[in-house]
C-alpha cells in the first residue's frame, strides 16, 4: 500500500533516561487513576510522523511525570515491514505499535492482531471519534484494535494556481477536460503532470485512484465481492476503464518522456520547480514540495470521472497507534491513547504530520491545502482506499510494476487486468 509512509527520512531514535516521583502517602488514593510507579513505555513508528509523536509524548509527559515514553522511528518499507514484525514474533515488541490500517502490509492490524499482538480497546472513550468511513479497517475479530491517527488523500491532482491563472485553465471536472488540459500545458512546453512512474506503488496508488470514478462510485462493495470471488479485474468494464484512463494520458503527452523511470524524489522536484504545472500523488507531498518551493500557490483536485457527479476522493487511513498484548503496563499504554485521542492533541499531530484529523474529516473542516477538497468531504464523494485490503501483501508492488509496462509499450490494458487477478488470487 502506497501512501505517504513511503516518503519517510531516515532512521532515528528518541530516549531519554527513566525517572520517577515518589508520592506522598496522603495522595497514595489517586493510584486508581494513574499508574503506582514510574513507568517506561516503548513506542515504534514510522519516521514520517517522528513530529508529530514527538510532539505528543513532550506534552503526555509533561502532563504525566510519572511515565516515560521511548520511541524509536524507522524508515518506511522494509526497515519497518521487517524489523517490528520480527520484533513481536520473537516476543519482543513495544507498548505501543504503529500500524497501517486494513491487511495489505506485514504490519497492518488485520496480520499484526491475527497473530495476537494487538489488544481489544473496545472499551475506549474515544471510539465514536474514530473516522467511520474507515473504521472497519481497524478492526478484527469484532474488535477495535488501534486508534486512528488521522487520513489522507490517496492520490490527488495538485496544480499551480498562479500557472494555471496565467494561462488561463480551468479545473476540469471531466477526464475529457482533464486530457484537454495536458495537451494544452505540453503544447506550451511544459510538462502536464509529474508522475514518478519509476515508483511501483505510485502507479499502483494513482490508479487506484482512478478506480474510484469507475467502479467504486457506482459499487462500494466491489472489493467484497472480489474477495468472495464474485467478480475479476479483468472481468469489470470499470477496471478495465481506470487502466485504459492510465493508457490514455501517457499516449495523451500527460506525462514527461521520462516518466516510467521517475522516483519519486525527481516527480517532487519537477512541480516545485515549475517543470510541470500538475503533481499526481498523495498531496501529503506538497510538504516536501514547498520545502524547496515555499511560495509556490498549489491547488488540489481529485481526478476527474467522466461527469462531475462520478468524481471521488479517494482517502487513504494515516495509520493507528496500537497496545501490544505484551505490554508491560497496558493501563499507561492506554492511558497515552486517551490523551492523543483529545482535540486538541489530535489536531496538533494531524498539523505535524500533514494529515487530516478524524474530526476534521468527520465534520468535513479540512485544514491548509485540503480545504480545496471540503465539498467532497461533504456531500459524501469519499471512498476508502482499495489498496489497504488487498489479500496479500506482495499486490501493490506487483501491481504496480505491472503498470509501469504501460509506460514502456510492454503491457497493454488487458495484460495489466489479467496480471491484477493473478496477483490478487496469491497466498
Amino acid at each position: 500500500m502506497f501512501n505517504i509512509r513511503n516518503w519517510a527520512g531516515s532512521h532515528s531514535a528518541r530516549l531519554k533516561p527513566v525517572w520517577m516521583l515518589a508520592a506522598p502517602l496522603a495522595l497514595a488514593s489517586m493510584a486508581m487513576a494513574q499508574p503506582a510507579a514510574a513507568d517506561t513505555l516503548k513506542l515504534a513508528a514510522l519516521s514520517s510522523y517522528q513530529a508529530g509523536f514527538d510532539q505528543l509524548i513532550e506534552a503526555f509527559e509533561a502532563a504525566h511525570p510519572d511515565i516515560n515514553i521511548e520511541a524509536t522511528y524507522y524508515e518506511a518499507g522494509q526497515a519497518y515491514a521487517t524489523t517490528i514484525p520480527t520484533q513481536f514474533a520473537g516476543g519482543s515488541g513495544t507498548d505501543l505499535v504503529f500500524v497501517l490500517a486494513g491487511q495489505a502490509r506485514s504490519y497492518s492490524v488485520t496480520p499484526f492482531a491475527k497473530a495476537g499482538y494487538l489488544a481489544d480497546l473496545s472499551g475506549a472513550d474515544w471510539i465514536p471519534s474514530m473516522y467511520q468511513p474507515t473504521k472497519a479497517m481497524y478492526e478484527y475479530d469484532g474488535a477495535v484494535r488501534a486508534r486512528d491517527l488521522g487520513i489522507a488523500p490517496l492520490a490527488l491532482l495538485s496544480y499551480s494556481k498562479a500557472y494555471f491563472a496565467e494561462h488561463n485553465i480551468a479545473i476540469p471536472t471531466t477526464f475529457d477536460e482533464l486530457l484537454g488540459v495536458c495537451a494544452q500545458i505540453k503544447a506550451e512546453g511544459t510538462i502536464p503532470i509529474a508522475w514518478a512512474g519509476g515508483s511501483a506503488v505510485v502507479n499502483a496508488n494513482n490508479t487506484a485512484t482512478l478506480a474510484g470514478s469507475t467502479v467504486l462510485a457506482d459499487d462500494p462493495d466491489w472489493m467484497a465481492k472480489r474477495a468472495a470471488g464474485e467478480v475479476t479485474f479483468a472481468g469489470t468494464e470499470g477496471w478495465r476503464r481506470a487502466i485504459q484512463r492510465l493508457d490514455d494520458m501517457i499516449k495523451g503527452g500527460c506525462f514527461s518522456p521520462g516518466a516510467s523511470g521517475s522516483p519519486l524524489a525527481e516527480m517532487v522536484t519537477q512541480f516545485a520547480t515549475g517543470q510541470s504545472a500538475m503533481m499526481f500523488t498523495s498531496g501529503i507531498l506538497n510538504g516536501q514540495v514547498l520545502q524547496q518551493t515555499p511560495d509556490l500557490d498549489i491547488g488540489l483536485f481529485p481526478p476527474p470521472g467522466d461527469v462531475a457527479e462520478d468524481t471521488r476522493v479517494v482517502v487513504q487511513p494515516s495509520g493507528g497507534l496500537a497496545v501490544w498484548t505484551g505490554a508491560g503496563n497496558a493501563e499507561a499504554a492506554n492511558m497515552f491513547l486517551d490523551f492523543i485521542s483529545s482535540g486538541d492533541q489530535a489536531t496538533i499531530f494531524a498539523r505535524a504530520s500533514q494529515v487530516i484529523s478524524p474530526a476534521e474529516a468527520t465534520a468535513g473542516d479540512l485544514p491548509g491545502l485540503y480545504a480545496d477538497l471540503a465539498d467532497y468531504f461533504n456531500n459524501g464523494q469519499v471512498l476508502s482506499d482499495p489498496t489497504a485490503i488487498w489479500p496479500n501483501t506482495d499486490m501493490n508492488t506487483n501491481f504496480g510494476q505491472s503498470l509501469q509496462g504501460l509506460f514502456t509499450g510492454q503491457k497493454t490494458v488487458d495484460d495489466v487486468l489479467a496480471d491484477m487477478d493473478t496477483f490478487y488470487d496469491r497466498q
